[in-house]
């Protein structure tokens, strides 16, 4: 029985983690923009899309998307009082929101 409860505590540790709500938040962004590429845009190459996105300044809204169901997930694990994931979540969405700004400041910059 006790190793029942060890296994079941060790896996509450790993996903009640920074680094893995680390690696979730840059995983589902990433899993969402290539989603919307395939719903919508599959009939282009991939690498005009990214192009394509890029000369004309849509890369920030498509990044800006793409984090968006890094909100959904942050409060389904509010509500499962995961707060180390919680904090992982927040980290890679400031990671997320450097890199729009950044994207963001290279365009402004270039018109």
């Amino acid at each position: 029985m006790n190793r029942l409860n060890s296994s079941k505590v060790q896996r509450e540790t790993f996903i009640n983690s920074i680094s893995t709500g680390f690696v979730i938040g840059l995983v589902v962004p990433a899993i969402f923009f290539f989603l919307t590429y395939y719903t919508k845009y599959s009939e282009i190459p991939f690498l005009d899309y990214l192009n394509v996105g890029m000369e004309k300044g849509a890369m920030v809204y498509l990044l800006s998307i793409s984090a968006f169901p890094n909100l959904l997930i942050f409060f389904l694990a509010n509500q499962f009082n995961k707060n180390l994931f919680q904090q992982g979540l927040v980290r890679v969405s400031i990671v997320w929101i450097v890199v729009i700004f950044a994207l963001k400041g290279y365009f402004w910059m270039t018109l």
